[in-house]
């Protein structure tokens, strides 16, 4: 399965993966590269996707994102995030992914655009607890595209090099 990342500026990844690496070593949690899930479900890509897809890259202008909220959620994936606020060029990024892959259609993924700090299954009042230990800046700088290989093993994503 392949997923679509939006990532960010130099500095914003540098200080989310300096968060999401000290959580991973307090909590025993995996340790993953910062992101934004802006599709995922892509079962196969065909060449005239990545040619799309590498124009999308090519022309991504810097997104400014704004979190909304410090979330927690039952669900694995979401353990603990940054809420992000919805914007038009974020939705404009999930649309134009949308049409670079054909098998995205009728997958059941939602954007609900998010940046997840920790992966691991913990008791709710853990994650409360962490929580209010978070002092988390307010925005962030998006400016990049990568297509990832996902699945159930965080320890085997890989980024798909899309060089022609």
């Amino acid at each position: 399965m392949y997923s679509i990342w939006l990532t960010f500026s130099n500095n914003d990844h540098t200080y989310l993966h300096k968060l999401i690496k000290a959580l991973s070593n307090n909590y025993n949690a995996p340790t993953f590269t910062p992101h934004i899930t802006v599709n995922s479900g892509i079962d196969h890509i065909e060449s005239k996707e990545i040619e799309k897809f590498l124009h999308l890259k090519d022309n991504l202008k810097e997104i400014e994102v704004n979190v909304k909220s410090i979330e927690i959620s039952s669900y694995l994936w979401k353990t603990l995030y940054l809420q992000i606020n919805h914007s038009n060029l974020l939705d404009q990024v999930h649309q134009d992914v949308e049409q670079c892959f054909q098998s995205v259609q009728g997958n059941l993924f939602v954007f609900n655009p998010h940046i997840s700090l920790m992966y691991k299954a913990i008791s709710t009042v853990e994650k409360r607890k962490i929580i209010k230990k978070l002092n988390i800046k307010k925005s962030f700088i998006a400016n990049g595209l990568q297509i990832v290989r996902t699945g159930q093993n965080i320890n085997q994503w890989s980024v798909i090099d899309c060089k022609t």
